[in-house]
């Protein structure tokens, strides 16, 4: 009898486990989401216009993928369309492949991109609600997320 409520319990260990899996898979998606649609389209660009729902969603994905907060992101982007493949971008592709697609977020910037990062136009940026609010809580919100991902 105890052999076959050990049994049962593995088995539901293993279909919580497999949801589990297929849960961070799906949000992993989605949180991608934060960054396309979100941080380069919609506050780098200004491609298309959001509702306050969709822009709050968007922005709870961006914080979830741990790639600086929305201001930095776009100042950045926007450093980067400005002075591409130069000392000043911020992922030039002449210093590698792996940095211009994650390096640059692991390495300290060039002292060029915090220069010329003063002169780009961002204050659409601090006009916006949510991205005022996100940066005034981004260490929190990481903390959060952490907390959230834990086994």
């Amino acid at each position: 009898m105890e052999e076959r409520v050990g049994v049962n319990t593995s088995i539901e260990v293993i279909i919580f486990i497999w949801i589990k899996e297929w849960l961070l898979f799906f949000l992993e998606r989605v949180s991608f989401l934060g960054i396309t649609a979100g941080e380069h389209r919609l506050w780098s660009h200004r491609s298309y216009k959001a509702s306050w729902p969709l822009r709050v969603f968007l922005c709870i994905r961006n914080t979830v993928v741990f790639q600086n907060d929305i201001y930095v992101w776009c100042r950045d982007h926007r450093v980067h369309h400005k002075f591409t493949e130069t000392d000043t971008d911020p992922h030039n592709i002449k210093r590698g492949f792996f940095f211009a697609h994650v390096g640059w977020l692991l390495c300290k910037k060039h002292p060029d991109v915090a220069e010329k990062g003063k002169t780009i136009f961002v204050e659409d940026l601090m006009a916006e609600p949510i991205v005022r609010f996100q940066r005034q809580l981004e260490y929190f919100n990481h903390f959060c997320t952490l907390l959230l991902n834990l086994p």
